[in-house]
């Protein structure tokens, strides 16, 4: 079975309201039992759900005084670097890190953004909470090297580990991962669409290195 096969019907129709800016949206993590049982398989379960509730909240900043105002201010931080990094103007992104060596070029209209967002009538929005990255376009021509997740990953409800790609000429010319059952399948995915970059930050430092 391919991973994540059909799990994504609306995908023609996103592209045209992300550029139309015609809708306000906000994805946000729950906390289900089986998502608990994963993070915390030696909790009984009502515990891991808790549990995994209270990490909810805190990366949600639900447990700050005012968490719109905390959100209002970690947005007004996470524009400012997007905008310097707009100025800087940058050819391409080198990333360095265990069994990754991977550059990324940019396109001369590259655009850095963060994910606090506007519909075309004015109304703001949080495309992701939480949300600690800015993210541009890259060149899917002038991608080369190896990356590497060091985390597993849930990919539509299917937790893939080991995940390794290889770049050539911005084409991926190697994929390996651990998919339980499930044999990988990379067609119509040879190239890269979107470039994140994420700030140190005590907030966003503390979630990583927790999960």
């Amino acid at each position: 079975m391919r991973a994540g096969k059909d799990d994504l019907p609306f995908l023609k129709e996103t592209p045209i309201l992300i550029r139309d800016a015609s809708t306000n949206w906000s994805i946000v993590p729950y906390p289900t039992p089986g998502w608990a049982s994963k993070v915390y398989p030696d909790a009984e379960p009502e515990e891991a759900v808790a549990r995994l509730r209270d990490q909810l909240a805190h990366i949600l900043r639900l447990d700050e005084p005012d968490p719109a105002a905390s959100w209002r201010a970690r947005g007004d931080e996470l524009v400012g670097v997007s905008v310097r990094l707009n100025e800087r103007r940058f050819d391409a992104l080198r990333f360095r890190g265990p069994g990754t060596d991977l550059s990324v070029g940019l396109l001369p209209g590259s655009i850095w953004m963060a994910a606090r967002m506007s519909t075309a009538w004015g109304v703001e929005h949080y495309a992701n909470l939480p949300s600690e990255e800015t993210f541009t376009t890259p060149d899917p021509v002038r991608v080369e090297g190896t990356v590497t997740a060091t985390k597993p990953l849930d990919v539509a409800g299917t937790v893939i580990d080991g995940l390794r790609v290889r770049f050539e000429g911005g084409r991926h010319k190697l994929v390996a991962a651990n998919i339980p059952d499930r044999r990988t399948d990379d067609r119509g995915a040879y190239r890269l669409y979107g470039l994140p970059e994420s700030p140190r930050d005590e907030f966003a430092a503390e979630h990583a290195e927790r999960h």
